[in-house]
Formats: structure tokens, sequence, C-alpha cells
């Protein structure tokens, strides 16, 4: 009954809300969601996607081809928060659940949503890297970056092994001095990071953030890329005057999304953003411009509208993004409807490249 209700009001509030946006967009650009933030897509399909409410809000699930929206809340979680929700490789859920954003912590979800939610007891702070072809976990305390396996025992009950911190911010700082490009003249990095992907196929990789104040004095982000078969590190925008978030990743490994500045007004604390596809092995060079939202403001308004929280589908032809908007007050990520991209119809090239078989997917 209760599930039922939530269902109903989130209907409600779908059919009573305004238009999320008067952009003109092109035909390969559909809204996909009035309200709803940070979706993710199913590891297997194109068609299947979650996504939160709100921030703190209530976790769903949408197939596109039927337009049907189905709470995927599990039981006794009904006063609960949620912050991110991700699809393990078997079709599980990970969720990040607590009263703040600072003070989640990870939960599995069995997709069958007849078990309560498996509370994990570590503090996810912001998102996570989600592997999508094997166990693998990133997540963030603030400073440092930790790695996990998840396992599940015999009778299916899921744990995190293996735990270790991946990415010591004291260490980062000390290698940025043997970096060329980094340390004085540079970005001056916050003691904050964040996982944002692992990097198909193999997933041997891992895509973060790494933030600060650009060599403009404004917020600032660089994408930066450790390789856990070597500890090596590398900045992969070298864009130090712009902003460049990492977010969805190309299933061939060769592109991921950055929300980025260029082009724009200078974003202080990064409220003018649009999407960009970045080569990763370029150091920052050849961007392709994918959104053009910052470049409208909101009708009678100073607020800008934004592109952000883009995610790829596995199969490469599609891009989910949340429309965002230049306003302080809002909680950060703060999303106002989904957008579904459509690269075949943009005429856009992407190579989906080998990928990798998902067919067979263990429990």
């Amino acid at each position: 009954m209760k599930r039922t209700l939530i269902l109903l009001m989130l209907s409600l509030t779908f059919a009573c809300s305004e238009k999320v946006s008067k952009l003109k967009l092109p035909d390969y650009i559909t809204l996909e969601q009035e309200i709803g933030e940070r979706p993710d897509w199913h590891p297997t399909s194109s068609d299947k996607y979650i996504f939160v409410d709100k921030p703190g809000g209530k976790p769903f699930e949408k197939t596109i081809s039927t337009g049907k929206v189905r709470s995927i809340l599990p039981p006794d979680c009904d006063n609960c928060k949620m912050w991110r929700v991700y699809y393990l490789k078997n079709g599980n859920y990970l969720m990040t659940i607590g009263p703040t954003r600072d003070s989640a912590t990870i939960h599995f979800v069995d997709k069958d949503l007849d078990k309560p939610a498996w509370n994990t007891g570590i503090i996810a702070h912001e998102g996570l890297a989600v592997s999508g072809h094997t166990w693998q976990l990133a997540w963030t305390n603030g400073p440092d970056i930790h790695y996990g396996e998840i396992v599940y025992s015999d009778d299916g009950v899921p744990t995190i092994e293996n735990v270790r911190v991946i990415l010591n911010v004291d260490e980062l700082k000390e290698r940025d001095k043997a970096i060329p490009g980094e340390g004085v003249g540079a970005t001056r990095y916050l003691d904050y990071h964040e996982p944002q992907n692992w990097r198909p196929p193999y997933d041997r990789e891992l895509i973060f953030s790494r933030y600060g104040t650009s060599t403009t004095d404004k917020y600032s982000c660089e994408a930066w890329i450790w390789n856990m078969d070597t500890d090596s590190v590398k900045n992969i925008s070298n864009r130090h005057e712009y902003y460049d978030e990492p977010e969805g990743v190309f299933p061939d490994g060769q592109y991921t999304l950055v929300e980025c500045d260029m082009f724009l007004p200078v974003s202080q604390h990064a409220q003018i953003l649009d999407l960009y596809m970045m080569p990763l092995d370029s150091n920052g060079k050849n961007m392709v411009r994918l959104t053009h939202f910052a470049d409208y403001k909101m009708p009678n308004s100073d607020v800008t509208y934004k592109a952000n929280q883009g995610v790829i589908s596995e199969d490469g032809k599609y891009m989910l993004f949340g429309e965002g908007r230049s306003n302080t007050n809002d909680r950060p990520g703060t999303g106002f409807g989904i957008y579904l991209f459509n690269f075949e119809a943009s005429g856009i090239n992407v190579n989906p490249g080998v990928g990798v078989d998902t067919s067979t997917i263990d429990p």
C-alpha cells in the first residue's frame, strides 16, 4: 500500500509540475523525466535506468520504451533518504542512505525488493565508482579514495572485502611535485577527491576528480586517472583554467564525459556548465561539446541552466543527463529533470568498441 502511495504521489507531481525548461532542444535530445536526478543505466540494457526524485529522496526505475516508472524502495525504508543509486552487475542495487549527504552509508538492495536494505556501515561522501563488469567499488571519505570488492556469501549476503586506501591525499600532493604541469602555477588542490568511473572494457583504471582553485582563482576540477596495475596517476584534462569534472564513461574506454565551463563565462563554484566528450588519452584536447544548456537563462531570471550528471548506456548509443541550474541555494548536484541524448541522431560517431560480454551474469 505504501509503495502504491509513493508511485501515486510521484505521478501527481509529474502531472502538476511545470515544464522543466524552456530550452529549444534539438531533435536528438528529449526530456525523459520532468522530475529526477542522478540516473544510472542498467548494465545490460539501454531501455532501463534508475534515479532518485530529489536529494535525499526516493529511488525509482524507469523503462523507456513503456514509460513505466516503478518504486525500488526497499522494505522497512519508508523514511529513508537516498542520495545515490547504482546498478550492480547482477541487477541488484547499491544505494547510499542516510540523514545527510555526508553521513550516507553504502547499502545493498536485492533486485526482488523482498529484503530490507543491508547496511555496510561504510560512509561514502558524494558518489561511488561502481563497476558494471566486476565487483570493484571505489568511494571517498573526503581526502582519501578507498577500494573494495563485493563478495556474496553462499546464502546470498553481500559484504565488502579487501578494503584499502588506494589514493591518499598527502601522497597525491607529494606525487604532484614530480608531474610536469602540476604544483606551482597549476590548480591548487583541496583535500577532497571523488571517484567517478572504472574505465571499460577492463576496469583496471579509475577515473576520479580532484577539486581545487584554478589558475583563474575560481573553484575548479581536474580529471585524473589511476592505474591499479602500476599504481600510476595521470592528469587527463590538464586544463587548469577550466572546470573539468569527469562523469560518465563511454563503453570503448576512449572517452569520458566532463562537466565543463569552456566557451562559457568563467564559472564560480561550477555554476555554469555543459557536457563535453573528452578523449582519455589526449591531455584535454579535441573536446566535443554535446549540450548547450548554459547558453540560456531561465525566463525573467539571472539563473542559468546547466547540463550535468551524464551517464552513457552500455551499448554506447545513448546518454542520460540532468538539468541543473546556476543557483547556489540548491544543494550540489540538484537535478530538475532527466534528458535522453541519441548519439546516432545527433550525427556524432560513437564507436562502442569491443565492450564486454555481460550476457552471463554471475550472482
